[in-house]
Protein backbone atom coordinates (compact mmCIF):
# COMPACT_ATOMS: atom_id res chain seq x y z
CA UNK A 1 0.00 0.00 0.00
CA UNK A 2 1.76 3.26 -1.18
CA UNK A 3 2.09 5.99 1.24
CA UNK A 4 -0.01 9.34 0.30
CA UNK A 5 0.75 13.03 1.54
CA UNK A 6 -3.08 14.04 3.25
CA UNK A 7 -3.71 16.14 0.50
CA UNK A 8 -3.27 12.82 -1.92
CA UNK A 9 -4.88 10.82 0.00
CA UNK A 10 -8.04 12.89 0.39
CA UNK A 11 -8.16 13.42 -3.59
CA UNK A 12 -8.02 9.58 -3.26
CA UNK A 13 -10.89 9.22 -0.93
CA UNK A 14 -12.74 11.84 -2.81
CA UNK A 15 -12.09 9.78 -6.31
CA UNK A 16 -13.41 6.22 -5.13
CA UNK A 17 -16.97 7.93 -3.64
CA UNK A 18 -17.15 9.30 -6.69
CA UNK A 19 -16.57 6.04 -8.39
CA UNK A 20 -18.94 4.31 -6.60
CA UNK A 21 -21.90 6.69 -6.17
CA UNK A 22 -21.57 8.42 -9.14
CA UNK A 23 -19.74 5.70 -12.22
CA UNK A 24 -21.65 3.12 -10.63
CA UNK A 25 -18.61 0.69 -10.53
CA UNK A 26 -19.15 -2.06 -8.23
CA UNK A 27 -17.48 -2.90 -5.28
CA UNK A 28 -16.33 -5.70 -6.15
CA UNK A 29 -14.05 -3.92 -8.99
CA UNK A 30 -13.51 -0.81 -6.88
CA UNK A 31 -10.63 -1.75 -4.64
CA UNK A 32 -8.48 -2.45 -8.31
CA UNK A 33 -9.68 1.03 -9.43
CA UNK A 34 -8.33 2.35 -5.68
CA UNK A 35 -5.39 0.80 -6.01
CA UNK A 36 -4.30 1.77 -9.53
CA UNK A 37 -5.36 5.27 -8.69
CA UNK A 38 -3.16 5.33 -5.42
CA UNK A 39 -0.03 3.91 -7.76
CA UNK A 40 -0.37 6.63 -9.58
CA UNK A 41 -0.50 9.56 -7.05
CA UNK A 42 2.36 8.08 -5.08
CA UNK A 43 4.41 8.12 -8.71
CA UNK A 44 3.81 11.51 -9.18
CA UNK A 45 4.19 12.12 -5.65
CA UNK A 46 7.64 10.57 -5.80
CA UNK A 47 8.32 12.97 -8.87
CA UNK A 48 8.17 15.92 -6.22
CA UNK A 49 4.83 17.27 -7.64
CA UNK A 50 2.31 18.64 -5.09
CA UNK A 51 -0.16 19.13 -7.10
CA UNK A 52 -1.80 17.33 -9.75
CA UNK A 53 -2.14 20.58 -12.20
CA UNK A 54 1.28 19.70 -12.97
CA UNK A 55 0.91 16.45 -14.30
CA UNK A 56 1.85 16.88 -18.22
CA UNK A 57 2.49 14.57 -21.42
CA UNK A 58 5.96 13.25 -20.15
CA UNK A 59 4.98 12.30 -16.67
CA UNK A 60 2.20 9.87 -18.56
CA UNK A 61 5.07 8.82 -21.24
CA UNK A 62 7.68 8.30 -18.39
CA UNK A 63 4.89 6.21 -16.46
CA UNK A 64 4.28 3.84 -18.44
CA UNK A 65 7.88 3.25 -19.41
CA UNK A 66 8.09 1.88 -15.83
CA UNK A 67 5.33 -0.24 -17.08
CA UNK A 68 6.98 -1.86 -19.61
CA UNK A 69 7.50 -5.05 -17.56
CA UNK A 70 3.45 -5.56 -17.77
CA UNK A 71 1.67 -8.07 -20.33
CA UNK A 72 -0.85 -6.53 -23.03
CA UNK A 73 -3.77 -7.36 -20.82
CA UNK A 74 -2.42 -5.58 -17.60
CA UNK A 75 -1.51 -2.00 -19.82
CA UNK A 76 -4.21 -2.09 -20.79
CA UNK A 77 -6.05 -1.85 -17.47
CA UNK A 78 -3.29 0.61 -16.62
CA UNK A 79 -4.21 2.52 -19.28
CA UNK A 80 -8.14 2.67 -18.67
CA UNK A 81 -7.79 3.38 -15.43
CA UNK A 82 -5.22 6.08 -15.53
CA UNK A 83 -8.24 7.95 -17.98
CA UNK A 84 -10.70 7.73 -15.91
CA UNK A 85 -9.06 9.29 -12.84
CA UNK A 86 -7.76 12.18 -14.91
CA UNK A 87 -10.71 12.81 -16.82
CA UNK A 88 -12.06 13.02 -13.19
CA UNK A 89 -9.13 15.76 -12.12
CA UNK A 90 -10.06 17.61 -15.29
CA UNK A 91 -13.66 17.78 -14.47
CA UNK A 92 -12.69 18.88 -11.09
CA UNK A 93 -10.19 21.42 -12.71
CA UNK A 94 -7.04 19.53 -10.91
CA UNK A 95 -5.49 18.59 -14.18
CA UNK A 96 -5.18 19.92 -17.99
CA UNK A 97 -6.98 17.96 -20.00
CA UNK A 98 -3.84 17.90 -22.42
CA UNK A 99 -2.43 14.79 -20.81
CA UNK A 100 -4.81 12.58 -21.58
CA UNK A 101 -3.86 12.07 -25.24
CA UNK A 102 -0.31 10.37 -23.65
CA UNK A 103 -2.25 8.19 -22.52
CA UNK A 104 -1.58 5.03 -24.86
CA UNK A 105 -4.07 2.91 -26.69
CA UNK A 106 -3.37 -0.49 -25.88
CA UNK A 107 -5.11 -3.11 -27.81
CA UNK A 108 -5.77 -6.13 -25.79
CA UNK A 109 -7.74 -9.44 -27.13
CA UNK A 110 -9.87 -11.59 -24.92
CA UNK A 111 -8.92 -14.87 -27.23
CA UNK A 112 -5.67 -13.33 -27.89
CA UNK A 113 -4.23 -16.14 -26.16
CA UNK A 114 -4.70 -20.01 -25.29
CA UNK A 115 -6.60 -20.63 -22.30
CA UNK A 116 -4.50 -22.20 -19.69
CA UNK A 117 -5.91 -26.17 -18.88
CA UNK A 118 -5.95 -28.97 -16.71
CA UNK A 119 -5.52 -32.36 -17.93
CA UNK A 120 -9.08 -34.00 -17.64
CA UNK A 121 -7.13 -37.01 -15.39
CA UNK A 122 -6.04 -34.33 -12.73
CA UNK A 123 -9.49 -32.84 -12.73
CA UNK A 124 -10.71 -36.48 -11.57
CA UNK A 125 -7.59 -36.90 -9.04
CA UNK A 126 -8.61 -33.27 -7.81
CA UNK A 127 -12.39 -34.64 -6.99
CA UNK A 128 -10.89 -37.66 -5.71
CA UNK A 129 -8.62 -36.68 -3.52
CA UNK A 130 -11.95 -35.13 -1.64
CA UNK A 131 -12.86 -36.91 1.72
CA UNK A 132 -16.34 -37.44 1.52
CA UNK A 133 -16.97 -38.93 4.03
CA UNK A 134 -16.96 -36.06 6.13
CA UNK A 135 -19.53 -32.49 6.05
CA UNK A 136 -16.68 -30.73 4.93
CA UNK A 137 -15.92 -32.93 2.47
CA UNK A 138 -19.46 -33.18 1.26
CA UNK A 139 -19.56 -29.54 0.56
CA UNK A 140 -16.32 -29.33 -0.78
CA UNK A 141 -16.94 -31.76 -3.54
CA UNK A 142 -20.20 -30.32 -4.55
CA UNK A 143 -18.40 -26.65 -5.08
CA UNK A 144 -15.30 -28.77 -7.22
CA UNK A 145 -17.91 -30.41 -9.42
CA UNK A 146 -19.44 -26.65 -9.84
CA UNK A 147 -15.86 -25.58 -11.10
CA UNK A 148 -14.64 -28.21 -12.71
CA UNK A 149 -17.77 -29.65 -14.52
CA UNK A 150 -19.01 -26.00 -15.26
CA UNK A 151 -16.60 -23.74 -15.30
CA UNK A 152 -18.27 -21.48 -12.53
CA UNK A 153 -16.19 -18.50 -10.83
CA UNK A 154 -15.40 -18.86 -7.37
CA UNK A 155 -18.01 -15.64 -6.43
CA UNK A 156 -20.55 -17.20 -8.49
CA UNK A 157 -20.72 -20.55 -7.32
CA UNK A 158 -20.50 -18.58 -3.18
CA UNK A 159 -23.33 -16.75 -3.90
CA UNK A 160 -25.29 -19.84 -5.42
CA UNK A 161 -29.34 -19.78 -3.78
CA UNK A 162 -31.60 -22.55 -3.10
CA UNK A 163 -33.81 -21.13 -5.50
CA UNK A 164 -31.16 -21.02 -8.08
CA UNK A 165 -32.00 -24.45 -8.58
CA UNK A 166 -34.34 -25.36 -10.90
CA UNK A 167 -34.87 -29.26 -10.00
CA UNK A 168 -37.62 -29.67 -12.40
CA UNK A 169 -35.90 -27.84 -15.34
CA UNK A 170 -32.42 -29.86 -14.47
CA UNK A 171 -31.01 -26.30 -14.72
CA UNK A 172 -29.47 -23.91 -12.60
CA UNK A 173 -30.22 -20.24 -12.92
CA UNK A 174 -28.14 -17.51 -11.95
CA UNK A 175 -26.74 -13.63 -12.48
CA UNK A 176 -22.92 -13.94 -12.86
CA UNK A 177 -21.74 -11.36 -10.52
CA UNK A 178 -18.67 -9.87 -12.34
CA UNK A 179 -20.95 -8.91 -15.29
CA UNK A 180 -24.55 -9.14 -14.19
CA UNK A 181 -25.48 -11.61 -16.99
CA UNK A 182 -28.26 -14.23 -16.58
CA UNK A 183 -26.71 -17.52 -16.67
CA UNK A 184 -28.16 -20.44 -17.11
CA UNK A 185 -26.18 -24.15 -16.53
CA UNK A 186 -27.50 -27.63 -17.00
CA UNK A 187 -27.97 -29.31 -13.39
CA UNK A 188 -26.67 -32.68 -14.45
CA UNK A 189 -27.33 -35.86 -12.36
CA UNK A 190 -23.94 -35.95 -10.83
CA UNK A 191 -24.00 -32.68 -9.88
CA UNK A 192 -27.61 -32.47 -8.67
CA UNK A 193 -26.42 -35.93 -6.26
CA UNK A 194 -23.74 -34.02 -5.00
CA UNK A 195 -25.92 -31.68 -4.13
CA UNK A 196 -28.81 -33.46 -2.41
CA UNK A 197 -25.81 -35.71 -0.50
CA UNK A 198 -24.62 -31.98 0.66
CA UNK A 199 -28.09 -30.91 1.84
CA UNK A 200 -29.13 -33.97 3.17
CA UNK A 201 -25.93 -35.09 5.13
CA UNK A 202 -23.26 -32.50 5.74
CA UNK A 203 -25.06 -28.78 5.30
CA UNK A 204 -25.79 -27.52 8.91
CA UNK A 205 -29.40 -26.41 9.92
CA UNK A 206 -29.89 -22.68 8.68
CA UNK A 207 -31.98 -19.75 7.58
CA UNK A 208 -29.44 -19.09 5.22
CA UNK A 209 -31.03 -19.55 1.56
CA UNK A 210 -26.99 -19.80 0.41
CA UNK A 211 -26.44 -23.13 -0.77
CA UNK A 212 -22.62 -23.23 0.38
CA UNK A 213 -22.08 -22.28 4.14
CA UNK A 214 -19.73 -22.00 6.83
CA UNK A 215 -19.68 -25.25 9.34
CA UNK A 216 -18.83 -23.40 12.51
CA UNK A 217 -22.10 -21.94 13.99
CA UNK A 218 -22.60 -19.20 13.89
CA UNK A 219 -23.12 -20.46 10.92
CA UNK A 220 -22.99 -18.08 7.32
CA UNK A 221 -21.89 -17.53 3.76
CA UNK A 222 -19.07 -18.26 2.47
CA UNK A 223 -16.46 -15.25 2.38
CA UNK A 224 -13.93 -14.30 -0.41
CA UNK A 225 -11.08 -16.16 2.02
CA UNK A 226 -13.30 -19.44 2.91
CA UNK A 227 -13.20 -20.72 -0.24
CA UNK A 228 -12.54 -21.92 -4.00
CA UNK A 229 -8.50 -21.44 -3.99
CA UNK A 230 -6.94 -22.07 -0.99
CA UNK A 231 -9.69 -25.67 -1.22
CA UNK A 232 -8.41 -26.06 -4.78
CA UNK A 233 -5.07 -25.58 -3.61
CA UNK A 234 -5.18 -27.52 -0.42
CA UNK A 235 -6.24 -31.10 -2.91
CA UNK A 236 -3.84 -30.32 -5.54
CA UNK A 237 -1.52 -31.25 -3.30
CA UNK A 238 -3.24 -33.55 -1.60
CA UNK A 239 -3.78 -35.03 -5.15
CA UNK A 240 -0.10 -34.48 -5.89
CA UNK A 241 -0.44 -32.42 -9.12
CA UNK A 242 1.83 -30.07 -9.31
Amino acid sequence: RAFLEPPYELLLSSYVKFCLEQRRIVRKSIKTVENMAREFLSYIQTRGMDSTNQIDGRTIGDYFKAKAHLSPVSTAAVATNLRRLLRYLVMRGLADPSPLGAVPTVRSYSCGRIPQVWPQENIEKLLEAVDRSTPVGERNYAIRLFAARLGMRPGDIRRLKLENLDWDGSRIITFQEKTGRRLELPLSDEIGTAVIDYLRNGRPKTELRQIFITHRAPYSTLGENNGCHHIITKYRRMAGIK
